[in-house]
């Protein structure tokens, strides 16, 4: 399973496998992944390919999987820090309608439509299934408890479900790609606000 905690590996043999299978991917979809054909491309032996990652399926499975996680760890982060800092409700309000701003802005639509893709084929790939949900997983292990410390100072309900509105929160953000398949500008920005005010009357 490709490790998920912030880093994906050091070893630069490894991670130009992985650049390579990523680019192959995106441009043909995972079915166009050959190994002979990524080694060759990395200038690498089958035999050092099959050490870093076992078979196809695992290369497939560390790729998808790098797709899924690495626009969100500098988000994690960043999310973390700004509900450290905050000390009112307002401030709350101010930092949780800036990630649904984030998250959903136009710019990054490609990486929400990568994130979806990939959580499709993990439906059907029981490994790449355990990747995300270890992803998934480690989100909520940190997010956690920062909300836990927001909690501690008064700033927002005593009784919070906290391990259970986290999870919730990464669902609304990641179904707006359904909703924005047929959505018009003027209905994004209504579902922008939709979406905080349901937010904050959940946890405030």
């Amino acid at each position: 399973m490709v490790n998920v905690s912030g880093s994906v590996s050091s070893h630069p043999t490894r991670e130009k496998i992985l650049q390579i299978t990523i680019a192959v991917i995106e441009e043909h979809g995972d079915e166009a992944v050959r190994v002979n054909d990524i080694a060759a491309a990395a200038d690498v032996s089958i035999t050092s390919l099959y050490h870093f990652f076992g078979d196809r399926v695992g290369l497939v499975v560390a790729a998808q999987a790098v797709r899924y996680f690495t626009p969100m760890m500098a988000e994690m982060e960043t999310f973390v820090v700004l509900l450290d800092s905050c000390t009112t409700r307002e401030q709350l309000t101010d930092i949780i309608t800036g990630v649904v701003a984030f998250s959903t802005d136009a710019t990054r639509q490609s990486i929400r439509r990568t994130r979806i893709n990939v959580l499709g084929r993990a439906m059907t790939h029981k490994e790449l299934e355990d990747s995300v949900a270890e992803f998934e997983k480690n989100w909520c292990d940190v997010l956690t408890p920062a909300f836990m410390r927001v909690r501690d100072k008064g700033l927002v309900n005593a009784d919070l479900s906290i391990d259970v509105i986290v999870p919730w929160m990464v669902g609304i953000l990641l179904g707006r790609i359904v909703f924005e398949l047929n959505a018009k500008p003027e209905q994004e920005k209504i579902w922008d606000a939709m979406t905080v005010k349901a937010i904050t009357s959940i946890i405030f």
